[in-house]
């Protein structure tokens, strides 16, 4: 399930999409500023020169380059949440990598790691952003996105200096570390009760349907009348995820979701008209 943003102006401003999209880009930018202080220390105290350290440091820039344009193909074959949420997994693994480096060679690795995955993170955020808001409003949206990143890195640093005190270097990584599982958790956990949503919306209209069918129900060929009622809703079940892919396939998920919501509003309105406002009379 995917948690769909309203297309209009004050989109950006809204507190849920604030939570939904900004709030992993602050969380992920907050891990990345812990790290970015302590790299070359860590790499001195593995045995690096001055100027090997300095070369660990720069893998972080090298990583996000060579992962510009590969982590645009990931995006279009895996979808961009998908793409976000491989792309914290690996940040997680190469951090894992650099509190265990025991020597310069692993640590760079993990760095190089980290900045592919960034850059796929970011991208993934970007275009998640420009297909979900509207054209007049990316201006606003993207300034804050971009605002979001800095801040966390502004703030990383300082919550990195407050675990490096009692663990050392580590301590740097593992903010980042859990900056990332707080950023996929947040994710998955706006997915799951978005989720949860729609099946509740779901099983309260199943029942209003086979409700409905009953009051309208004829007394006599009533078998025929349910028969024919079920067809056409077994219709519309089987039609539903036909049309959702077809719409993504053409445009973008996020269309397919906002057409679904459409239809679900317009469905809503046909019976608020149509529907018998009181009970029908009982038949036998």
């Amino acid at each position: 399930m995917i948690v769909l943003m309203p297309r209009t102006a004050g989109t950006v401003r809204s507190g849920r999409f604030v939570v939904v999209v900004y709030g992993p880009t602050l969380l992920f930018a907050v891990g990345q500023g812990a790290v970015l202080p302590v790299i070359a220390l860590s790499a001195r105290d593995l045995g690096a020169s001055v100027g090997v350290a300095g070369l660990v440091v720069a893998l972080t820039g090298v990583g996000q380059i060579l992962g510009d344009v590969p982590a645009g193909a990931l995006a279009a074959r895996l979808g961009e949440r998908r793409a976000m949420i491989a792309a914290v997994f690996a940040t997680a693994v190469a951090l894992a990598g650099c509190v265990l480096a025991r020597s310069v060679v692993v640590l760079g690795a993990s760095i190089l790691v980290t900045g592919l995955a960034g850059a796929v993170f970011g991208l993934a955020r970007q275009t998640y952003l420009t297909e979900t808001l509207p054209v007049h409003a990316r201006g606003r949206g993207m300034s804050t996105l971009g605002g979001s990143h800095r801040i966390g890195l502004a703030i990383g640093p300082f919550v990195g200096a407050a675990a490096v005190g009692p663990l050392g270097t580590d301590g740097a990584f593992l903010v980042h570390l859990v900056a990332a599982a707080a950023t996929v958790t947040h994710t998955l956990l706006a997915i799951t009760l978005a989720a949860a949503l729609v099946g509740l919306g779901n099983g309260f209209s199943s029942g209003l349907v086979l409700t409905l069918s009953a009051d309208v129900a004829p007394p006599h060929g009533r078998s025929l009348f349910f028969g024919g009622w079920r067809l056409i809703t077994d219709l519309g079940v089987a039609a539903g995820p036909l049309a959702v892919a077809a719409i993504a396939t053409v445009a973008s998920l996020v269309a397919a979701c906002a057409a679904a919501a459409a239809l679900g509003a317009a469905a809503a309105g046909t019976v608020w008209r149509w529907a018998p406002r009181h009970p029908a009379t009982p038949t036998t």
